[in-house]
């Protein structure tokens, strides 16, 4: 499970059998973003998959 909230209580998660990996994290991140009208700041652990080169390839 991946899961996010807002600073006003909005929560998306999203379930998957397999563990997270880098185009898991990146389609969930998309997700995000879309769902949102404004600027989107994400916190994350050190999870390998968040600071993957492809993710910070896609940030960029």
């Amino acid at each position: 499970m991946i899961s996010a909230i807002t600073n006003t209580g909005k929560t998306m998660f999203s379930l998957y059998d397999k563990s997270i990996n880098v185009d898991r994290f990146i389609e969930f991140l998309q997700k995000v973003i879309d769902s949102s009208e404004k600027k989107v700041y994400m916190i994350v652990d050190n999870l390998r998959v968040h600071h993957a080169k492809l993710v910070t390839a896609w940030v960029e």
